[in-house]
């Protein structure tokens, strides 16, 4: 009994700690639970308005007419302005109804409500509604979403705080401006000296270009080889046969000057336009495999000199006009 009593003290403490926890764990979920129900409330609001669409600007029906025929009308305009901004599909089947009481001394009206039969039918007409913007008539009229006030809300401060932003921006810029025009005023001779260096530049850079091109140019013709007088084709056979004959002059040449190796493939073309009175043949244009070829052959050039055929006809390498 005694060891009991004893025992009791901390047995309380713990309990008491326990109920400290539960209690703190309670009111934690007290605190938040207000605001999960209000995130399920606007979810639950949203998916009661996602086939909703809301029209804007369109007049309102005589007030001296009877509730039949104001509904009537009003479908009719509503079916008039969706065929204007998406004539290919309309909904087949709608509840309209005004938003808000009448009120005659108000000159803009209500806007419309349409409770459409799915969502994608929304969306479609939405996708659409650019194009009451060139409509002559219903270029005034808008369409939307049906918005919950959270949303609603929410789009609000959006455009207060991009508003803000804008404005903050603007200031930033206009103290920015004036800066960069006292900086601009205090390194105005840095610039004319810099100035004066790039028209140095500029006057020498055409120079450099040249250089560059000719560099360029003379990499481009490196695989390429000029034959000097070999004898025209006659003007009366196909080109593909010139092209043949063309071919086997070339080889018979290359052979003559150097038949221990010749280039297994290349390609050739006359350079010039062919000219009937001209007596000299135009040189013909080898572009070879690699610049190796290229100066093999010129090496064994000198052969044809001594040769009783083709002693006449001369090699070389393609060079550039400034060489």
């Amino acid at each position: 009994m005694v060891t009991s009593l004893a025992k009791l003290p901390e047995d309380f403490n713990s309990s008491l700690d326990a109920l400290k926890v539960i209690n703190d764990s309670q009111q934690t979920q007290t605190r938040a639970f207000p605001e999960f129900e209000s995130i399920v409330h606007e979810v639950v609001e949203r998916q009661s308005r996602k086939n909703n669409l809301i029209i804007f600007g369109v007049a309102e029906q005589p007030s001296n007419i009877t509730s039949a025929q104001r509904n009537q009308n009003e479908h009719i305009d509503v079916d008039t302005i969706l065929n204007a901004a998406i004539s290919t599909s309309q909904p087949s089947n709608y509840k309209l109804h005004r938003l808000g009481r009448f009120n005659p001394s108000n000159t803009r009206p209500r806007p419309i409500k349409l409770v459409l039969g799915n969502e994608s039918e929304v969306h479609e007409i939405i996708r659409h509604a650019k194009n009451l913007k060139n409509h002559g008539t219903y270029n005034t009229i808008r369409l939307s979403y049906d918005r919950t006030p959270r949303e609603l809300q929410r789009f609000k401060d959006l455009k207060r705080f991009f508003f803000g932003l804008i404005a903050s921006l603007r200031n930033e810029m206009v103290t920015s401006l004036a800066k960069l025009r006292e900086d601009f005023n205090s390194s105005l001779d840095a610039l004319k000296v810099i100035n004066d260096s790039q028209q140095t530049q500029t006057r020498a850079f055409p120079e450099f270009e040249s250089i560059v091109h000719e560099v360029v140019e003379r990499q481009s013709r490196k695989n390429n080889l000029i034959i000097f007088g070999v004898a025209e084709q006659p003007s009366n056979i196909t080109s593909a046969q010139r092209n043949q004959n063309e071919h086997i002059d070339v080889d018979t040449i290359l052979n003559a000057a150097i038949s221990t190796s010749q280039p297994s493939n290349y390609k050739l073309h006359r350079l010039g336009r062919f000219n009937p009175s001209n007596t000299r043949p135009r040189p013909i244009k080898l572009v070879l495999g690699n610049e190796s070829e290229v100066h093999e052959i010129i090496r064994h050039a000198k052969n044809l000199k001594n040769h009783g055929t083709y002693n006449t006809i001369r090699l070389s390498y393609d060079r550039t006009p400034r060489l």
